[in-house]
Parts: structure tokens; sequence; C-alpha cells
């Protein structure tokens, strides 16, 4: 059973391939001088500069001499630069293609029939309707996103993909009327047969529903990031479970990069395969072990911000590519802030804290395939709900790089200074004063030493008055000092109990915010 896609009917399906379906991995890129084939997007090249991205190994494709030689032996059908890999259907066996060509590192060989069942429950129950965000009202708020949204951040020139296993009626669906009107579909591509990207499941559907649903009236809705531009991938073979819809993810992040994604959505999630030898064990989840994992690093190392759900295989262990480092990983709560007893658990098997935050994955209200507005549960939809939520904090802060977003929401955790297995470092806040405040924050600023005691330094202000207001994790104001020095350097002595703070600190024209643990 797939771990994190969500039907609401059980079906079976046979996929038959005609030849010898192979990954070939390769030993090199061979000249450099193809460098300047990959063409990236006005979007992709701002990206890249404002996260300092420069290129490398991985911005080179596959040498298109190693592919002319293998197309000779059969059908080329995709290669990953960034894997230096090639998918090839070829009636050679792996040892007839490692024997002929000296390029090649490594095959995998995948089976010509696999067989997969994916079911879940339909859930359907009645709440009471708000005026604003309606039924999805309780998970946005949540992670107090309205604050942000009254500000006129909904995601509006943010540029978000969704990577999942189909988008089944999602352009006839009235709550997506408003992206499909004002032509914000920026991209679609099917990597799995090439077709039409609103066939298949319908799980890509309802977790976009999370992010740019919208509708008034009896059915009021409204997403996470209603105003983003969207890029519609499918890479997850709904007929079978192989390591060949990890290859598919790649390839989609690799799109991701060209043409300017800044955040992604990845609902997605690998364990078990067909092929049990292929499966994954728990020390495989390592942040570089897997296809995946390995797709989700590079993707995260060009400036792109990577959402991915937990898995839904609570109390058991996270799968891959949520074990990825540099990336935020979702796990899921329900209406009420408690753990979600299906939501799968970390720490990574490096013992980095997994999940990374949580956000509403039980009951959620989502838009199915059919139209209907129902409630279900999995992290696949805790993700893109975060993932929307990310999108608004972009276009707030459109000075900062990937990772100082990724990292602002993991310090706005409710339990950032005590993270657990379950929620990690717990539901963002999207309104705490550090969130809030990202864009005015500054490098030069310091404050030490942190974790503090009773008294914390500020260092690297300008000459003149400043004044500093501290406030607690549910937003209240705490404390408020003003200093008259014309030092660039201030001791505060507090009386603060141990916890998690968020310091605003007032110089003249500018206003800064930095975290504060404290602990005695």
């Amino acid at each position: 059973m797939k771990q994190l896609i969500l039907i609401s009917f059980l079906f079976l399906v046979t996929n038959t391939f005609g030849q010898n379906t192979h990954l070939v991995y390769l030993k090199n890129k061979g000249s450099l001088d193809n460098q300047s084939s990959i063409l990236f997007s006005d979007r992709a090249r701002e990206r890249r500069e404002k996260n300092n991205v420069n290129s490398d190994w991985s911005d080179i494709p596959v040498n298109s001499e190693y592919i002319n030689q293998l197309s000779s032996v059969g059908k080329v059908v995709s290669t990953s630069r960034w894997l230096n890999a090639v998918r090839i259907e070829s009636e050679l066996s792996l040892e007839e293609l490692t024997k002929q060509f000296d390029f090649i590192d490594r095959i995998q060989t995948f089976s010509k029939t696999t067989n997969s069942s994916i079911s879940a429950d339909k859930l359907e129950v009645s709440v009471d309707k708000s005026l604003n965000y309606g039924w999805a009202d309780t998970q946005v708020r949540q992670l107090n996103l309205p604050c942000v949204h009254d500000q006129g951040y909904l995601g509006s020139g943010v540029f978000l993909a969704v990577i999942d296993a189909g988008f089944n009626g999602m352009d006839t669906i009235p709550f997506f009327d408003s992206v499909y009107l004002e032509n914000r579909i920026i991209d679609e591509f099917d990597f799995v047969g090439g077709g039409s990207v609103y066939s298949y499941s319908g799980h890509g559907t309802a977790v976009s529903s999370c992010i740019v649903g919208e509708m008034t009236g009896q059915n009021q809705y409204i997403g996470t990031a209603p105003d983003v531009d969207l890029a519609l991938y499918v890479t997850e073979d709904v007929s079978s479970e192989t390591q060949l819809e990890e290859y598919n993810l790649v390839l989609a992040l690799e799109r991701c990069d060209s043409i300017g994604v800044e955040v992604v959505n990845i609902s997605l999630g690998y364990v078990g395969f067909d092929d049990t030898t292929t499966s994954y064990s728990y020390s495989s989840m390592d942040g570089q072990t897997t296809i995946s994992a390995q797709g989700v690093t590079i993707a995260a190392s060009k400036g792109i911000i990577v959402v991915t759900s937990a898995g839904n295989g609570g109390p058991g262990k996270i799968g891959t590519p949520c074990d990825a480092d540099s990336i935020l990983c979702v796990g899921a709560v329900d209406g009420f802030e408690n753990y979600a007893f299906f939501s799968s658990i970390g720490p990574s098997y490096d013992g980095r804290v997994k999940p990374d935050v949580a956000a509403r994955g039980a009951k959620p209200w989502v838009v199915w395939q059919n139209g209907d507005l129902i409630q279900s549960n999995g992290t696949s939809f805790s993700s893109p709900i975060l993932a929307g939520a990310t999108a608004c904090l972009v276009q707030a802060n459109p000075n900062k790089t990937a990772q100082e977003i990724i990292q602002a929401i993991r310090e706005s955790g409710h339990q950032f200074a005590n993270p657990d297995t379950l929620l990690g470092y717990g539901i963002p806040d999207f309104c705490s004063p550090f969130v809030g405040l990202l864009s005015l924050d500054a490098d030069q600023l310091q404050l030490y030493p942190n974790p503090s005691e009773n008294v914390f330094t500020i260092s690297g202000l300008d000459s003149g008055k400043t004044s500093v207001l501290i406030y607690n994790q549910m937003g209240q104001l705490v404390e408020e000092k003003s200093f008259d020095k014309a030092s660039g350097m201030i001791e505060y002595s507090h009386q603060l109990s141990n916890g998690v703070y968020s310091v605003l600190i007032s110089n003249g024209e500018n206003t800064f915010s930095k975290k504060l643990i404290v602990t005695k």
C-alpha cells in the first residue's frame, strides 16, 4: 500500500512494459563544453542570484555522446543531470549493457509487471463555518496566518510547484476557477506517461486545494496561498511503487530549478517498494542515501524551498525525502494541536530533528476530485497547508534566502526550545514578531550569550537611543526597556523564565528581531 497517496476508492492496476526498463547511472559527464545548453528562465536566474547559487557539476547536462550510444540499443526515455542518469527501455540485459559501454557506473533494472492497490476512507464531518476562511478556518488559523494575509501577503508573484500523482478534475472544479482565469498555471508536465496532468489520481487536486482553493458562499473556503503561481507535475505512478518514481521526482525538481520555482510541495514518500530487495530500511533515512533525498538536497542548494510530508506510518519512522537536510518536513496535528496518531516520527537515522514542523493533517478540509469538500487524513495535507503559508512569507520577505526563510519558520515553532520526535520544532506561528519582522533582521547585530540566564548583550548597534521589547511565544509583550547610550553595545538584565522569546530592537529608524532562549 502506498504510504501517502489518499484515494476515495479501491482499485487494482496492472502495468506491463514491453522491454526491460533500466535506470543507467554514468561514471562522468565527459566534456564540459555542453554546459551552456541548460537554459534558465529569468525567474530562475533571479532566485539563484538571491540565494548566491553558483553553477556546478549538477548544472551540466548528461553527455550527449553517451545518450546517442545508449539510443542505439534502446529507447532513451529521459535523462537527469542531477543524478547523471539515463532511463532507457531496451531488450538488452543489465550485464549486456555494462559489457558494451564502459561509461556506465551501475544499472538498476525494474521488473516488467507490478501491482499496487491504493485505498483510503472518505470522511465528512459538519463544522461551523466562519465568515472568512470558511471550512478551512481552523487549518489556516492554527498557523496564525491571517495576520500575514491581512497585510496583503497571499502569495502573489511567488512560484510554487506541486509534485504529485495527478490532478484529476482540478481544471473544471469551481474552487480553482481563479487560478485558471488569471492564467496562474505557469507549467504542467507528466513525467510518468507524458500525457495530461489531469488524469491519473485526484490526490494532487486535494493537495492543491489546501494552497489555492477558493470559494465564497455556502462552500466558503480559502487556502493558505490563494494568489500563488503554480506548476503542476505528475511523478507518481499509481500502478506501481518503484524507485523510478523517485527518479521522476528528481526530473521534476530539475525542471523547477530551470523555470524559477521558489517553493515546492511534495506530498509523497518512499520506504517500501514492489521489489522488496530495493526497499529502504531506517538506516537509509540519513538524508544522503535515497534518490529522492539526494534530489531535494540539490534543489535546496539551488535556492528552492522544499516542503514535504513526514509520512503516514506513525508510530513508525519517517520515510524519504523527509529525511533530507535543508528542507521542511511536515508532521500532522489535529484541530486541537495534538499529535495525529498516523504521522510518522523522527528523528532521521543520523539523529537530526524530524519532522521539522507540523500543521493540521488530521481531518483538514480539502477539495476532492469530484468537487466535494471533505475531511481527510494525512501528512499529504499538512505539507501543502504549510507550503502555502511559506509562499506568503517568501512574498513578504523578497530579499531573504530560502534557508533564512526555512530557519525562521523552524524558530517560530511552539516547541522550538524543546523539539521532539513527534512534531519536531512544533507548529509555526507566522505572525510571531520574529517571523513577521524577518525582513528587518540584520547580520551585523549580535545578541549573546544565547541561551541566556539573566543578562544578555546586544552589539553592533548604531549609537543613540535604543528600545528593547521582548515577546513570549504567545505574542505577548513581557518586558520593555529603553537605553540612552552613545555606545554600539548595551547589556540587558531580565527576569524572564525559561522559554523562547522574540527580542525586538529599535535603534533609530531601524527595527531588528532576534530569537532568545532563556535557561536557568
